[in-house]
């Protein structure tokens, strides 16, 4: 696995986002070096721009790249409670209601999709230039999610994955799964952004 700094990404984002407000999603140095990385794909500023998130949370990743690039057709999403193999105990799923509820209060737009990702028919979107794997951390379906979000990324775009860190449990598996994809499957060449939970990759424009 490549690694580069934070200063080899992260561009002039407080000039070019000025009015951005950080929110507990990221951690306070990781917008500049998600916005830089994002900035990596031909044509992110066109207003055909599309993005795809896989894990919607309460919607504070949506607003943040709907602030970085508000062109983007944002799509994300997330299991319901009901979709999930093993029920959690009460209160610890997120309900129908709560799911992109931060997004829908900022007034952001972007549609929002509920499945189990591992079953989820991502073909029918099509391509998407931007792909954000943060979903279900556990094993497993952080492989899944990955190689889901290789498809789905047009040649040129990127796939961004977050919580790739020795912190916790969670984060332990998303960095074992993607070491070995990396490896395994990504010929060495998904590249970690040091000091940050951040990995991505760029899918090659054939010639």
């Amino acid at each position: 696995m490549h690694t580069i700094k934070i200063a080899d990404v992260s561009l002039n984002f407080d000039a070019d986002c000025p009015n951005f407000k950080r929110h507990a999603s990221f951690h306070r140095n990781e917008p500049p070096v998600v916005y830089g990385i994002m900035n990596l794909v031909p044509g992110i500023e066109s207003p055909e721009s599309r993005m795809f998130e896989i894990g919607t949370g309460f919607g504070c990743g949506v607003v943040q790249y709907a602030r970085m690039f508000p062109q983007l057709e944002i799509h994300s999403l997330n299991i319901l409670p009901e979709q999930l193999a093993v029920p959690l105990p009460a209160g610890e799923a997120m309900s129908k209601d709560d799911i992109g509820s931060y997004a829908r209060q900022q007034g952001v737009a972007y549609t929002q999709h509920y499945g189990d990702s591992r079953r989820f028919d991502f073909g029918q979107l099509g391509e998407f230039d931007v792909v954000m794997v943060d979903g279900c951390h556990e094993y497993e379906y952080v492989q899944a999610d990955s190689r889901a979000a290789r498809e789905m990324v047009r040649p040129g775009g990127i796939v961004i994955w977050h919580d790739y860190t020795t912190k916790h449990d969670l984060g332990q598996q998303v960095m074992s799964a993607i070491d070995y994809l990396d490896e395994a499957e990504f010929d060495g060449s998904i590249t970690h952004v040091q000091d940050t939970m951040l990995t991505f990759w760029q899918k090659e424009i054939s010639s």
